[in-house]
């Protein structure tokens, strides 16, 4: 299960987001994409669903957007904004 760290501070927008750490008082810039999912993951989708659903909504194939998706995953856990 996937959970993003409740201490960051997370903007959702259609466009992308940003993530502020507010103890370090670093920000990080979310592209479109990113968003999606993170924000289906902040609303109670788990991460899998949220990947199926993103392959829907860009027609790409499920296993091009799990290795995509997880990349993305692997980079916000060494930065602390998600746990798994």
């Amino acid at each position: 299960m996937v959970t993003l760290n409740s201490s960051m501070r997370w903007v959702f927008l259609p466009e992308g987001g940003y993530v502020h750490d507010p103890v370090s008082g670093e920000i990080w810039a979310l592209n479109r994409t990113a968003a999606f999912l993170l924000k289906l993951v902040h609303d109670g989708t788990s991460w899998e669903d949220a990947v199926a659903r993103l392959a829907l909504e860009t027609e790409v194939d499920v296993e091009t957007c799990r290795a995509d998706a997880d990349e993305l995953l692997e980079r916000l856990e060494g930065l602390g904004c998600v746990c798994r």
